[in-house]
């Protein structure tokens, strides 16, 4: 069985290997990533095959002969990779005494990696490596650059995890044992795995979902593991048994386990998407904005909403080009997101990636899809409330108008008329006067 598992390690580092720097390389010819991280990352994992095969007594020099590529290629890539440009600027001069040792390591027969020093300068280059891609992940001009990132922080943690949880629970990483190292090779997997990905198809598979649930489940792991400790070591401190101290070491890890994954959950969140909301809670959050007293408008408010949600630069509702009933709405793009009610477009929402990114990740897309759903309602209604009164003002403007138009064209024709009245009455009572002086009276009162 153990040798079953060494061989299945072996054969599936072979597999990622080989297969990975060819695919490596491939994407170096389409230009999709440097020739230079390109070269170092297949080199990478050719090592990292090749060493899963050594034995015990394979000599020094053949072990080393093979390895010292690794030395020089791991600081290479992470300062390198993607774009071959050398970021942060130390870390050339790291890649330069990585170099210098390794053959300065050959000039003597391999003889110096048998120093004590030899080991903490591997650590401290690792160390260095990681945090190299750190920097370059905080520096990265585009959202794919800063995924290909992603994936290879993804697979390191996964790996140094995998290790770390075989130093704890079998105390030695890569013993003389087959079982032990097959265990070393499978936790080197996931590494190797990043990094193909990452060079060759970075948008395979969602990084920040897959990000999320690996981080979960370390911290409710490492978290539960812990308190399933502590509770049997108090309670073999208690004087219980083996037994009884195992059945309290569950007991306390079950109890515990739901406010341990409910916080581990909001922790990984927090870790990857930072104080980016999800779109549940998105939705919910503009709700709440549309339903409160506010005298801000109906488009700021969503517009305020959409930028809280995803933290993105601007947010621009266009409303000035509605389609038509009889048109189709127009599907949703990178940046713009149609705003649809009862099949009818009413809006397009404009949405800019946020500060130091080139476009938007599949998260924000999501949370502005949601929200843009759930606004479309609000905002018809709020363009119907707005032309119900502008129809309404309209009316009374109209009424308005029409009586002054009423009320001049009675003064006119009316004032004209009652003027001739007058002027005729006065002239028959001028005529009656020497005729009938009752008359005459008549006509004056007129």
């Amino acid at each position: 069985m153990d040798e079953a598992l060494l061989v299945a390690s072996r054969l599936a580092h072979l597999v990622i290997g080989v297969g990975g720097a060819m695919l490596i390389v491939a994407a170096a010819v389409r230009r999709s990533i440097a020739v230079v991280p390109a070269i170092a990352g297949a080199v990478l994992l050719l090592v990292m095959a090749a060493s899963t095969w050594f034995s015990n007594d394979l000599p020094a020099w053949q072990v080393g002969l093979v390895t010292a590529p690794w030395f020089v290629c791991l600081p290479l890539f992470a300062a390198t990779f993607p774009d071959a440009r050398f970021d942060p600027r130390w870390s050339f001069p790291l890649a330069v005494v990585a170099a210098l040792a390794v053959g300065a390591d050959a000039a003597t027969g391999f003889a110096l990696r048998d120093s004590p020093w030899w080991g903490a300068g591997a650590a401290l280059l690792i160390v260095a490596s990681g945090a190299c891609m750190v920097i370059r992940y905080r520096r990265s001009a585009t959202t794919l650059e800063r995924e290909r990132l992603r994936w290879i922080l993804l697979g390191l943690l996964m790996t140094a995890s995998a290790f770390a949880l075989i130093q704890v629970t079998v105390g030695e990483i890569g013993g003389p044992g087959e079982r032990e190292i097959a265990e070393a090779n499978l936790a080197g997997l996931p590494l190797a795995l990043g990094l193909v990905i990452a060079c060759t198809a970075p948008r395979l598979w969602n990084v920040d979902i897959v990000f999320r649930a690996v981080v979960l489940v370390l911290l409710a792991g490492w978290a539960l593991a812990a308190i399933a400790t502590a509770a049997g070591w108090l309670a073999s401190q208690a004087g219980a048994s083996h037994v009884a101290a195992a059945r309290w070491a569950g007991l306390a890890s079950t109890i515990l386990a739901y406010p341990v994954i409910r916080g581990a959950t909001r922790a990984a969140g927090w870790l990857v998407f930072r104080d980016r909301l999800t779109p549940s809670a998105a939705v919910a959050r503009l709700s709440w904005m549309l339903t409160r007293d506010d005298p801000l408008p109906v488009a700021d408010r969503i517009q305020a909403a959409v930028r809280g949600a995803t933290g993105a630069a601007t947010v621009t509702l266009d409303t000035q080009h509605a389609h038509d009933p009889d048109q189709e709405a127009t599907a949703a793009t990178d940046s713009s997101f149609p705003l649809v009610f009862r099949g009818l477009q009413i809006a397009t929402m404009h949405v800019a990636p946020r500060l130091g990114e080139s476009e938007l990740t599949p998260r924000d897309r999501a949370v502005i899809a949601a929200l843009a759903q759930h606004a479309a309602p609000a905002l018809a209604e709020a363009e119907a409330l707005k032309a119900a009164t502008r129809a309404q003002t309209a009316l009374i403007t109209a009424r308005e108008e029409e009586r002054r138009t009423l009320r001049r064209e009675l003064h006119d024709d009316l004032g004209s008329a009652l003027s001739g009245l007058a002027l005729s009455a006065a002239a028959i009572a001028h005529r009656a006067a020497y005729i009938d002086p009752a008359l005459s009276n008549t006509a004056q009162e007129l």
